[in-house]
């Protein structure tokens, strides 16, 4: 047993379920089974009907449970309530279909706490149907809001194990809790798509703090396709995070860049048949333009690093909902060499 003191500078593992039951069970068991072990473990469900939480309340029946209002469908009003339930130091945040391989924590805890400007630490997520291969190293936001440098794909030989460097973007997280502090809590307002986490990442570095990722820290992912699926969420969640992270000035320089993105994202949504939810994304965003705007302008009040600081340069990976149409990919490089010159432009007017 654990003292107090050691329990509250320790480790609580919060895991995100919602219908989970085949894979929760080896994300639990790859987190009891760590050397380093961890000193809390919770479960926060969001309305499961799988039987997932029967099963995990005869096989871990000391395992707390926080249980949602039924189906949220809000992974950030899920999070929090897991960061609530959190009495430890750090808190390690997952999905329930990941498993963590023997000193993924340890690694990250080490990084946390080697640089105190660190709130946040992320692993190397590989895949589990093939662990040669990365399903995620680190991310970057570019400066169009769409991700960047996440080497997807690439083996595990090719890219190798380079040291911790700054990230944004990736669902599996390691807090300092009193660092998180500083940040606050994940924007409930975001839709379960894409840059539901990242935005937290950012709002740290906007903020003057880093989210270090940390390749040494290895994972398995349960990866899915999810196509066209989240569609409107993908296209909503851009739109927020550059409204409520990205400085004025900068969006004024990079107008001409997100205009004609925007047009070739309205062109891939007609060719490949997410009009629908490309416009609802839109209509969405103009319905809670008000709120977006109050939280934007919460987020600013705080911050200490201008947009150059923050969003990424390099090149464009599309959401999965855009697909890989050659004239796609043509309209897409096209624009980059632009983009590229309109950021130069913008990181000489916000420094």
């Amino acid at each position: 047993m654990t003292s107090a003191s050691q329990h509250l500078d320790g480790v609580t593992a919060v895991i995100c379920n919602y219908n989970g039951m085949d894979s929760l069970p080896a994300t639990i068991d790859s987190l009891l089974g760590l050397p380093e072990g961890v000193d809390r473990l919770v479960v926060v469900d969001d309305g499961s009907t799988d039987g997932s939480l029967q099963w995990l309340a005869e096989a871990h029946p000391t395992v707390p449970i926080v249980q949602m209002p039924g189906n949220t469908g809000n992974l950030g009003k899920v999070r929090n309530a897991g960061l609530a339930a959190a009495n430890t130091r750090f808190i390690l945040l997952t999905d329930n279909d990941v498993t963590f391989r023997p000193g993924s924590v340890a690694r990250m805890r080490e990084v946390l706490e080697a640089h105190q400007d660190c709130f946040c630490a992320t692993p190397r997520l590989l895949y589990s149907t093939d662990p040669s291969r990365i399903y995620q190293d680190g991310n970057q936001i570019s400066f169009l809001g769409v991700s960047t440098g996440s080497y997807r794909g690439v083996t595990v030989a090719e890219r190798g194990c380079p040291p911790p460097f700054a990230t944004a973007g990736g669902g599996i997280m390691l807090f300092d809790r009193g660092r998180l502090a500083e940040v606050g809590a994940f924007d409930e307002g975001y839709l379960h798509a894409w840059a539901d986490d990242a935005e937290l990442q950012l709002r740290g570095a906007l903020f003057g703090l880093r989210c270090l990722h940390v390749p040494g820290a290895v994972c398995l992912h349960d990866a899915k396709d999810h196509g066209k699926s989240r569609a409107e969420g993908q296209v909503y969640n851009r739109l927020r995070l550059l409204c409520t992270l990205g400085q004025r000035r900068s969006l004024l320089v990079m107008a001409p860049s997100l205009v004609l993105f925007e047009f070739n994202l309205l062109m891939a949504a007609l060719l490949q048949g997410f009009l629908p939810a490309y416009l609802k994304g839109w209509g969405r965003f103009w319905h809670d333009r008000r709120e977006i705007l109050s939280t934007r302008c919460r987020f600013q009040a705080s911050r200490r690093a201008p947009d150059s600081a923050v969003f990424a340069a390099g090149g464009i990976e599309l959401p999965a909902a855009v697909g890989r149409r050659a004239i796609l990919r043509w309209l897409v490089n096209s624009m980059v060499w632009l983009a590229e010159l309109n950021w130069m432009l913008v990181r000489r007017v916000t420094r």
